[in-house]
């Protein structure tokens, strides 16, 4: 079937991830924020894991990413509060986080 994704398997090299989701078909990829229940806001797991899905597709042969939110309620609605490190140190945080994406949080 033409409309089929060829795949929705982890990129190559990365592990399985459950907030996101990538399909393939040929040089498009179609990166999936999978968190429905709360209509696909973020969190720090799901930023991790964005961004070393989007560093793995940069190395691979993809022409277009298209990103879309998972289930038919909203494409992202932004952060979610209810995941924001209140009682941790923000050197304990650092080290939880990818380096890349506490040097844009914290500055």
């Amino acid at each position: 079937m033409p409309d089929q994704p060829e795949s929705r398997q982890p990129v190559s090299g990365q592990p399985a991830s459950d907030w996101i989701i990538v399909e393939r078909r040929g040089a498009i990829a179609t990166l999936v924020l999978n968190n429905p229940a709360k209509r696909n806001a973020l969190n720090l797991e799901l930023l991790a894991d964005l961004y070393s899905t989007l560093e793995a597709l940069d190395k691979e042969d993809v022409c277009c990413l298209i990103v879309r939110g998972a289930g038919d309620r909203s494409f992202c609605s932004g952060f979610d509060i209810s995941a924001i490190p209140t009682r941790i140190p923000p050197a304990e945080f650092a080290e939880k986080a990818p380096r890349n994406l506490v040097q844009t949080v914290i500055g």
